[in-house]
């Protein structure tokens, strides 16, 4: 794993343009520890950080030259299937990046439909007088891409901090990100928090020439939500034990030692046991203090069974103030999902034994893990069977329940007095009151809709399959894998994710929504893969998500000083959220009678979502 940096303009690079981009390149030393190298010619910089896990010499260092020396690439990721690919390719190297250059320059951009891995890497070609250069980016998303393009230039870069330096001064926030961020605790791709930048997009093949700055696009990898097969439980349970075998097989291509982030869940194990039917893999957990929190019990428990080796580090999470805002400003963005924290320990401590994890990521978005894909189906029925009339009349009764109740009886009525699937999905989402009848008051300073298209399909596709692609493109991509690969890659990890294997991906996706969970189980065909492997009470445990209680981490000594950053009358809250409502989520704290509106931890959440936005106004967007 690397980090990748490419500046392309139609004028000459002149010496200040070329320190800018070093100056950029070097920001992502975490990333490529092991070598720093660029290439430059008139109009091109491309520049590159090493990881070195695939061909450890030094002859596989980038920026990477093809036997003809008139194509170049830089490449963060691996190809897993390298060696198969690379039978009629006369190579130099025995690296994965060298067969992905010279698959290209002999078959074109169709050779990328046989590639398997997790990549985001960009080819310039200059082997005719109209050079041109080649953006690609997994299907999945898995490796991130960011991409600033404006008149007559190119930036690209595995990080947006590596950009900063080229162009800050010409960058501006995006608005609509800030009401979507404010809701949901990220901005969802391809937006980020600046006007020119974006994610590029998975899939999606950008060819740009170098001569006139004109561009062309074309979708190569995507996946069908809206395919379903016609295998009965039995077929499609056995076809994705034979997928996860061959996930499980490729992801240990590496000349490094790696190892299993395993916990007590279904996706870790199922990939612990297959990793080690290939060959001895360790497997690496966590213990942690707070018991609830803690799956190493568990853990061992898959070891014992399997006769595997498992390495138990015990982590404490300390709660200096000076780290988060560290871990926040990291993003680049705006960024407040707490399970941030937990995963920075974690990479940090396997970083002492591997190089490379292997994590569970995917499970639950292909195969129907989370407590969503079992209610929202209902939920969606009942919005569109009920008057919205007789659903806004409903506001306001069974206020005399316990706040538990209240709170869910208000949120289900909000849920269902949406206009459509899509705003359904995003007050699902949304931790901040997404309707003022939700709340005695109105919390925004301004208007705060979310103005950002969750997905851009909803009348193509039935309740489910909608459902199936907003977990996947827009919390997976956006959230989840943002965090698993900052928070490795900060700590020189790479992070490899066999469930989102792209032939396992498609198969899952195929599968009827029902024989994945119904109204009672999730993951129903991943539980009985587990059970016919191990004891059958691990099958069926809840899914306790990686987190920590944000009460116990944030603790009272820093939550005076979190208060007065968020009040502070420079910042950017001040522009959004009433300075009451701050006052009233750091009272629910103690009010139990506040609690009616929001729980405990979800005031906490929301606490964080504010001070993670304005740490980041303060640092970077100022």
């Amino acid at each position: 794993m690397c980090g990748i940096l490419g500046y392309i303009s139609k004028s000459d690079l002149d010496e200040d343009k070329i320190r800018l981009c070093k100056q950029g390149l070097s920001s992502l030393q975490h990333r490529g520890p092991d070598a720093e190298n660029y290439y430059i010619s008139n109009h091109v910089f491309l520049g590159h950080r090493r990881l070195s896990i695939i061909d450890l010499s030094q002859s596989a260092n980038q920026p990477f030259f093809s036997s003809c020396g008139k194509a170049v690439i830089v490449f963060n990721g691996e190809i897993y299937n390298y060696k198969d690919l690379c039978q009629d390719l006369n190579l130099r190297t025995s690296s994965d990046t060298e067969v992905l250059l010279e698959g290209f320059l002999k078959h074109g951009s169709t050779f990328f439909a046989k590639i398997r891995g997790i990549y985001a890497f960009a080819i310039f070609d200059f082997r005719t007088p109209t050079p041109t250069v080649v953006l690609l980016r997994d299907p999945s998303g898995i490796k991130p891409l960011y991409v600033f393009h404006h008149e007559d230039e190119l930036i690209f870069a595995s990080e947006m901090k590596a950009i900063f330096p080229i162009i800050k001064k010409r960058l501006t926030i995006r608005e609509d990100s800030i009401c979507s961020y404010l809701h949901f605790g990220y901005i969802p791709e391809p937006y980020t928090i600046f006007e020119k930048i974006q994610a590029h997009p998975p899939g999606l093949l950008l060819s740009y020439s170098v001569n006139d700055g004109s561009c062309s696009k074309l979708q190569l990898n995507s996946f069908d939500f809206s395919i379903r097969n016609g295998f009965s439980f039995s077929a499609n349970s056995h076809e994705t034990t034979n997928l996860l075998a061959q996930a499980a097989e490729r992801n240990l291509v590496s000349d490094v030692s790696l190892k299993v982030a395993l916990s007590g869940g279904v996706d870790s194990s199922l990939l612990y046991a297959f990793c080690n039917r290939e060959q001895p893999v360790g497997g690496i957990t966590v213990a942690m203090n707070e018991r609830q929190y803690d799956e190493s019990d568990v853990a061992a428990v898959y070891s014992k069974h399997l006769q595997a080796p498992l390495e138990i580090i015990t982590i404490e999470i300390n709660n200096r103030i000076e780290l988060l805002d560290r871990l926040l400003i990291h993003f680049d963005q705006p960024y407040a999902d707490s399970s941030l924290v937990p995963f920075y320990f974690l990479s940090k401590a396997a970083s002492a034994h591997t190089k490379v994890l292997i994590g569970g990521d995917g499970g639950d978005e292909i195969h129907n893990g989370y407590s969503g894909f079992k209610s929202l189906p209902v939920l969606m029925k009942l919005r569109q069977c009920q008057p919205k009339f007789f659903r806004s009349k409903m506001y306001g009764h069974g206020k005399f329940l316990p706040e538990k109740i209240v709170r869910l009886y208000n949120k289900g009525i909000g849920l269902l007095d949406s206009s459509s699937n899509n705003e359904l999905l995003f007050k699902w989402g949304s931790w901040f009151p997404n309707s003022p009848k939700q709340f005695p008051f109105n919390p925004y300073l301004r208007n705060v809709e979310y103005k950002l298209d969750l997905l851009d399909t909803e009348d193509a596709l039935n309740d489910e399959s909608l459902i199936m692609k907003y977990y996947y493109h827009h919390r997976m991509q956006s959230d989840y894998l943002r965090k698993s690969d900052m928070m490795s890659m900060i700590n020189s990890i790479e992070y490899r994710v066999p469930m989102l294997d792209e032939d396992l991906v498609r198969f899952s996706l195929s599968i009827p929504y029902n024989q994945k969970s119904d109204f009672r189980t999730t993951k129903k065909i991943l539980r009985s893969i587990h059970g016919q492997i191990y004891p059958l009470n691990t099958s069926k445990m809840e899914k306790r998500g990686f987190s920590i209680p944000l009460d116990t981490w944030l603790g009272n000594e820093n939550l005076e000083y979190i208060k007065s950053q968020i009040l502070r009358k420079d910042g950017i809250i001040k522009e959004y959220i009433e300075t009451k409502y701050v006052d009233l989520l750091f009272k629910t704290l103690v009010d139990k009678s506040l609690q009616r509106y929001c729980s405990r931890a979800t005031a906490y959440q929301r606490i964080l979502i504010l001070y993670a936005l304005q740490i980041w106004y303060f640092n970077i967007g100022k």
